[in-house]
């Protein structure tokens, strides 16, 4: 029983920071940076418990979003395609087939920002957990149109370049806005 009350405290100390408590700048750091990745792996595998369901989600919100962008665009299930639902149409007049695997799920995204603010330790459960909804729902919002806009560039030169920007970097400002 006082191994569980030690290892209880510890991960207390961990996720919540005691304000009569003084730690070193390093300890803080450790801290946060195991918050993080002990958050972030444990939401990234709760959502690979839903499967394609994400996938599924960017792949019919985004066929909406690209109908603004494309001359045309369909929505294909993951049960019709063998695995991850596509998108398939026309841009430019060159036809695509766009496979939503789950890296376009936004599911990294959304573990990524939920393990960023649970290991805020300095700030109010409550406050972590309303940033970790409202991020995830801009997450799903914005998704839709990193999506549509990378098939947008379908039959330019730039699709690679703006497929690889628009993922990469949406990633990198989530983790400087959140």
């Amino acid at each position: 029983m006082k191994q569980m009350r030690k290892i209880s405290l510890f991960f207390e100390s961990v996720f919540f920071k005691k304000k009569n408590v003084r730690e070193s700048v390093a300890q803080d750091a450790a801290k946060f940076t195991l918050g993080f990745a002990l958050s972030s792996g444990a939401i990234y595998f709760l959502l690979q418990l839903t499967g394609n369901l994400l996938a599924e989600i960017a792949a019919r919100s985004s066929e909406l979003a690209a109908k603004f962008f494309v001359e045309q665009v369909i929505y294909v299930a993951s049960s019709a395609s063998g695995g991850f639902p596509h998108l398939q149409g026309i841009a430019h007049g060159v036809a695509f087939d766009a496979q939503i695997s789950e890296l376009c799920s936004g599911k990294l995204e959304i573990a990524v920002m939920a393990g960023l603010l649970i290991a805020s330790r300095d700030r109010p459960l409550a406050e972590r957990l309303k940033g970790i909804i409202l991020g995830a729902l801009l997450l799903l919002a914005f998704n839709p149109f990193r999506i549509a806009l990378t098939l947008a560039s379908v039959g330019t030169p730039y699709t690679a370049i703006v497929h690889d920007a628009l993922f990469r970097v949406s990633l990198i400002i989530l983790l400087v806005v959140f």
